[in-house]
């Protein structure tokens, strides 16, 4: 995901930061640890106020949060699809799509 806004790209389920999928990382405690609802988006969790954790691990989380602050803007987020091994784009590619997976 490219987040702009922030308000389509979920907190635990889109890839925004480089950890990839935060749920993978924590599984669904982490939403209870740190307070956020599992349908939060990346704008309603930077709503909240940052918290510090006994996990370190949430801790990058809420850093992770504080840098996307600074980016935000005005502009729809935009979901980005795979094009090749390395590459990701904002269009879907359904060739690209079949070939990456079998």
């Amino acid at each position: 995901m490219n987040v702009q806004n922030g308000l389509s790209t979920s907190f635990w389920y889109d890839t925004w930061t480089d950890m990839g999928r935060l749920i993978d990382l924590v599984g669904t405690r982490g939403c209870i640890e740190m307070g956020i609802r599992a349908t939060a988006t990346v704008a309603s969790a930077i709503a909240q106020r940052k918290r510090t954790h006994r996990v370190d691990l949430y801790n990058l989380f809420e850093t992770a949060l504080e840098n996307q602050r600074h980016k935000m803007s005005d502009r729809a987020d935009v979901s980005l699809w795979q094009y090749s091994e390395d590459n990701h784009r904002p269009v879907f590619n359904t060739k690209r799509t079949w070939n990456l997976i079998r």
